[in-house]
């Protein structure tokens, strides 16, 4: 009973570190880099023009994937190497293509412009899931499976983020930013058409989007829906984006300047439209915004293409360009920027220039591209009743087997909204799961605080794998499935627990049942090299100092004295 206390501690403080971790370095220039180990077996939706694309035209789709397997809970990582230039590589790896029709030949492919990737772990069950995205839509998303481990640079875990987008209509363009939508296969439920932004900061939105408004639509003053835009933004981490004639109309009212300061409007001339179209910079290209590869038009058309601040005005909110000229004159000139409003995850705004991309050029689809990435890139994470389809957050879900042949269940969970109870449910094939248990839920409307829960698989299917996993059910029906977790329950002899997982400073490496006396622990990566070791004397209950090991998954080892061998797997992430 005290170990297990151990654990719950261990779980507890591990999700209270996932939960106030910073994250607004990822958001801001010159982001630390965050390498981790991909294994062999990983997923990767390709997001470059070679690997995802025809003719050198990158597919669009491929975002639709990224939001539907989103929606469906499966855990994914959107990789941006640190310090990279744009068109060059975010990571190498021998990899085939696995989806839609497998070809097995392994060669290295050279990964660019923010690819996704998915540990083998959390793939189970995915294969029809992009399976029946791709029925749906015109042209197939190409997804790869690693051969080899390589070493990446995770920006964003994207754990819980399911985009949800606003586009307001204030200026009557509204049909622009849907049409981007339906070009990517984005599904439907994950945006929605708003006659107005005024009292937008009530509703559990990730970004709100305005194409061209001129603010002659006096449906409510524009100090009215900037202030809310602004709510929005700074006291609820949301995130915005300004298309075209939004830029100045919501810059320079007064509520506005969202990437400038100073007293008095104006604040922004973002209609004279300076030519840079043939003298301009990719800047700040390892930040998500830029994600794209190829050709750009900084003047491609409408009323604002390209906007500077006005003399004595200010760069204000952590500005930071992404598309601007290059020759002395137009230094100051932008086609692309982004601000950001407060610590932490959200608190965004992105200005995007040119009036519509809704075209087949490359540099349309790359202008989509901007919008996309501004969708993808995680907002403070809204907790009021109503969001759908999440209803609580799930930071962790681990299983592991233990004396008596049993298998331990434990789980947490944050901000939960108006929960019933948790169903635990069983597998042998992966597929077919059935109810073993109940548990009900800590308490219902929770403003925050972490809920840890522990259940008991006491009669698992013994000599195979058993597959677990639940779902949380609210209060209006909605229910939300965490991940599938893995136990072998064949095997003779101990019973080898790794935790905490996932793991950071430290790992225990316990086993128990063992009547073999001493044992030597062996770690190795996912190529087979060994990367730690120990000799262990009267039994197991080790605990391993992991800090020199990059992030990733590791084979642990427990070589017995009377020759059996142990195996299990370490995760570490931090």
């Amino acid at each position: 009973m005290k170990k297990i206390k151990i654990v719950v501690i261990q779980l507890l403080l591990m999700a209270c570190v996932i939960q106030v971790r910073p994250q607004y370095n990822t958001d801001l220039p010159s982001p630390t880099p965050h390498d981790t180990t991909l294994p062999a077996g990983s997923l990767i939706i390709a997001m470059d023009n070679t690997y995802q694309g025809t003719g050198g035209k990158f597919n669009l789709k491929a975002y639709g994937l990224v939001v539907h397997l989103l929606n469906r809970r499966f855990h994914m990582y959107w990789v941006i190497k640190a310090g990279k230039l744009k068109d060059s590589a975010d990571f190498k790896v021998m990899a085939e293509k696995a989806y839609p029709t497998p070809v097995s030949t392994t060669t290295e492919k050279v990964f660019k412009a923010g690819p996704f990737v998915i540990f083998p772990d959390d793939t189970l069950g995915i294969a029809k899931k992009i399976d029946s995205f791709n029925k749906t839509v015109s042209t197939d998303v190409l997804v790869y499976r690693t051969k080899a481990e390589a070493t990446v640079d995770i920006r964003y875990d994207m754990i819980g983020m399911i985009p949800k987008v606003a586009i307001m209509d204030d200026g009557g363009n509204a049909q622009i930013h849907e049409k981007y939508m339906q070009n990517a296969s984005i599904p439907v439920n994950n945006y929605s058409v708003l006659n107005t932004a005024v009292l937008l900061y009530e509703n559990c939105y990730t970004l709100a989007t305005e194409p061209h408004n001129d603010g002659t639509k006096k449906t409510y003053p524009i100090s009215q829906i900037a202030d809310s835009i602004k709510q929005f933004v700074q006291t609820k981490g949301g995130n915005f984006l300004a298309e075209c004639h939004a830029i100045e109309t919501y810059e320079n009212d007064v509520k506005g300047h969202f990437q400038t300061g100073g007293d008095a409007a104006p604040y922004m001339d973002a209609h004279t439209n300076i030519k840079i179209d043939n003298n301009f910079n990719f800047v700040n290209a390892d930040l998500s915004y830029l994600q794209m590869e190829g050709d750009y038009n900084p003047n491609h058309g409408g009323f604002t293409q390209t906007y500077f601040r006005f003399p004595g005005i200010t760069a204000d909110h952590s500005f930071y360009p992404v598309i601007v000229g290059s020759t002395a004159a137009t230094d100051s000139v932008f086609s692309a920027s982004v601000s950001k409003h407060q610590t932490g995850k959200g608190g965004l705004v992105f200005f995007l220039g040119n009036h519509n991309f809704d075209g087949t050029k490359l540099e349309d689809i790359n202008g989509q591209r901007l919008y996309f990435n501004a969708m993808l890139t995680p907002a403070a994470y809204p907790t009021c009743p109503g969001f759908e389809p999440l209803a609580v957050n799930i930071l962790t879900f681990n299983a592991r087997r233990i004396a008596g042949d049993r298998v331990q269940l434990s789980w947490t969970t944050v901000a939960e909204v108006n929960s019933i109870e948790y169903v635990i449910q069983r597998s042998t094939d992966g597929i077919n799961f059935t109810e073993i248990s109940r548990v009900p839920a800590s308490g219902g409307i929770n403003t925050g605080g972490i809920n840890t829960y522990n259940a008991y698989d006491q009669a698992p299917e013994k000599g195979v794998t058993n597959y677990y996993r639940f779902y949380e059910v609210a209060s209006d029906g909605t229910k939300v499935f965490s991940k599938t977790l893995a136990i072998n329950m064949s095997g003779k002899g101990g019973v080898l627990n790794i935790y905490p997982v996932p793991a950071s400073g430290k790992v225990t490496i316990e086993l128990t049942d063992n009547n073999f006396g001493h044992a030597v622990i062996e770690v190795y990566n996912m190529a087979g090299k060994k990367v730690a070791g120990a000799a262990v004397a009267d039994g197991i209950n080790y605990t391993m100092d992991i800090q020199q090991l990059l992030n990733g998954y590791y084979m642990v080892k427990v070589i017995l004295n009377d020759g059996s061998v142990l195996q299990g797997k370490l995760l570490i992430a931090r």
